[in-house]
């Protein structure tokens, strides 16, 4: 019984690993996820996001390491931004969710909205303020804003679809339980 439950937790990890790779490749490869003038989804928060609402903490941490891990891999410069701001996230989320805020989707949506406009912010202040980029206040409106709204109306298309994984494998272990 014990193996049948950890075979099913297994099953689950391979699924939500082949999801960021999937998601990875979605956002991370022009002209396949559409973009808003010069603005893209960052795909990859709210999957992390929903994904460690589903797990424990440890989980959820490690999900977000591995997210982060694949963005960083993708972007131009590989600094560990995206490990450091996903792996805490994920962590975050999870430990929240376990301890103190319910599972749902208004949840989500706030998570998503605080961490969206956190991880568009940091990254402007660390590669464009803080480097002197010219025009960073209308980079900040026209470009890192507009993404945090676009990743954030995505999110429940992830919640949901996550959440269906999470409550088939539940099933799952339930019905092994009797």
């Amino acid at each position: 019984m014990h193996f049948a439950e950890n075979k099913e937790d297994y099953k689950r990890g391979i699924i939500f690993v082949l999801l960021i790779l999937f998601t990875a490749i979605l956002q991370n490869t022009n002209g396949l996820f559409p973009r808003i003038g010069n603005a893209s989804a960052m795909l990859l928060l709210p999957l992390v996001i929903s994904i460690a609402m589903f797990e424990r903490d440890l989980a959820g941490m490690l999900f977000g390491l591995f997210a982060g891990f694949v963005w960083d891999f993708y972007s131009a410069h590989i600094d560990g931004y995206y490990i450091i701001f996903l792996t805490c996230a994920g962590y975050a989320c999870s430990y929240l969710i376990s301890r103190y805020m319910r599972n749902n989707i208004v949840t989500a949506m706030v998570y998503s909205s605080v961490l969206s406009l956190l991880c568009v912010t940091l990254y402007w202040l660390f590669f464009v303020v803080f480097n002197s980029v010219e025009g960073a206040w209308l980079l900040y409106y026209r470009v890192y804003l507009v993404s945090a709204a676009y990743t954030v109306a995505l999110t429940p298309l992830y919640y949901y679809f996550v959440r269906a994984i999470a409550l088939k494998f539940r099933k799952v272990r339930e019905q092994q339980a009797l």
